[in-house]
């Protein structure tokens, strides 16, 4: 893959050795981003989580944000409280108490690392909020600011007029992550996250609750837990087996009564900055697709007919729409993935079967370093565009295609693919001996893809090719 994405992996590469140089941890946060409420949105996770520091350990953290400190000197003389932070404020009783000197007990070294990579930190509204074992647990506010694109942002782009927002993140990320502002600390999959011990690796759900809140009953894979609110936070250690999952999470008031939530189907503010989020990504990644040069092999594109499809009004026959997509009109996932934006054919037939040609060449990686470009071309869907099928062998395609397996919307489970120009049709081998003759159109054969064994295909070089029939992939 050549383009944007490459940049971003290199950015993250030398993102995580600046963070490894950092690092003496005493505890970790999360192991791993995209641990989730079960049918979620992907929010309570540690891509967007507490930022926790620990010992001299330091990552970074956007609004609000939890951190697990080391031994240090205190911080430099706190700053007045922005206007901004009113909301925060107004929410969080820990907030509203004087400071004390357990407060300010984060090393100048942590403070100026999360002073450059967050955004400056209103010394005045840190609040040491818990304690786990050796680590302490402390809460951050900063002023807010846009997120910076050229990082792995997971999370939305919020319009400055919903005020204050929170970032959650864990130990293992050092790029910013996506602030949320203060209306969604009442979405209890935003402002929560783990602390995995590292001398026990016992870990712990974390959440920051509003004042309303006086328990919180979580609902673990390996079992429930009622934990109680103590300075607007909830510790609450998991069971065994829980392997950093939540299920669901129940507010209740000092009464007994639950305290309703935002949800995914009431959370219109999530939705708008998810979308605001695409759209600035898909800008960006639009004018770095645009720059990539097409290579396509000439044999390729003069061998299959698909590639003949040349503009974006599509080209139909037999049940079969084929055209040239610009790169505005592709989905946000194919967007990234694709690794010849300007030679890409998009695919469509009446089952609802929609797929990505797309030709190559990509770059590939050494172990030395060093950068090759191999011949390819891929069959891309769009749940999931980087495990299509692919061939990095163009003598392999000349001679018998390029097939796949997938389950329409509105269909049984087909099989299709790319067949060389030699073909007016293809046949499909079925179990027991019977065949199944199919017509090629624009390129392009679809068939049922119940009892079929093997696909015989004629290469340009006349020769006919048997090829066993392609496993569906259940993405």
């Amino acid at each position: 893959m050549s383009g944007y994405p490459d940049e971003l992996e290199r950015e993250l590469i030398r993102a995580a050795g600046s963070y490894q140089r950092r690092r003496r941890v005493v505890g970790r946060l999360g192991r791993r981003a995209g641990r989730r409420v079960s049918g979620s949105r992907p929010r309570l996770s540690f891509g967007g989580a507490f930022a926790f520091i620990a010992s001299m350990s330091v990552v970074v953290a956007v609004v609000l944000v939890f951190g697990v400190l080391g031994h240090g000197r205190g911080s430099s003389t706190p700053s007045a409280s922005p206007a901004g932070a009113n909301q925060l404020t107004t929410m969080l009783a820990v907030l509203r108490r004087p400071q004390t000197a357990a407060d300010r007990a984060v090393s100048p070294f942590d403070m100026r690392f999360l002073d450059a990579s967050v955004g400056p930190i209103v010394r005045s509204l840190t609040r040491r909020v818990a304690t786990i074992g050796s680590a302490r647990i402390f809460l951050f506010v900063t002023k807010a600011r846009e997120p910076n694109l050229q990082f792995l942002q997971t999370g939305p782009l919020w319009s400055p007029s919903l005020g204050d927002r929170v970032f959650l993140t864990n130990a293992s990320i050092s790029a910013p992550g996506s602030p949320v502002p203060a209306v969604e600390l009442r979405d209890p999959q935003v402002a929560s996250g783990w602390y995995v011990e590292a001398s026990t690796q016992k870990a712990y759900f974390l959440e920051v609750v509003p004042d309303a809140v006086a328990r919180v009953r979580i609902v673990f894979r390996g079992g429930t837990v009622d934990a109680a609110v103590s300075n607007n936070t909830v510790v609450a250690l998991a069971p065994p087996g829980s392997n950093e999952q939540v299920r669901a999470v129940t507010w209740f008031g000092s009464s007994g009564r639950v305290i309703p939530t935002i949800t995914e189907a009431t959370d219109r503010a999530w939705h708008a900055a998810g979308a605001a989020r695409e759209a600035a990504l898909r800008s960006s990644f639009i004018r770095q697709q645009a720059k990539v040069p097409n290579h396509a092999p000439a044999a390729l594109v003069h061998d299959f007919a698909v590639f003949a499809a040349d503009t974006e009004r599509p080209v139909s026959a037999a049940g079969i729409s084929v055209w040239h997509p610009s790169l505005s009109s592709l989905p946000f996932l194919m967007l990234q993935f694709v690794a010849n934006p300007l030679a890409v054919r998009q695919v469509s037939t009446q089952s609802g079967l929609r797929f990505w040609v797309d030709p190559g060449p990509i770059r590939v990686s050494e172990a030395s370093g060093r950068i090759r470009e191999l011949t390819d071309i891929c069959l891309r869907v769009e749940v999931s565009p980087s495990a299509g099928a692919c061939s990095h062998r163009l003598s392999t395609v000349l001679s018998s295609g390029l097939w796949a397996a997938a389950k329409p919307t509105n269909g049984p489970t087909v099989i299709y693919g790319l067949a060389p120009n030699t073909n007016r049709t293809v046949t499909f081998v079925l179990r027991g001996g019977g065949r199944r003759t199919v017509p090629v159109v624009h390129g392009i054969a679809v068939a049922p893809a119940e009892g079929v064994t093997q696909i015989l295909v004629r290469g340009t070089n006349g020769k006919l090719t048997s090829v066993q029939a392609p496993i569906l992939l259940h993405l």
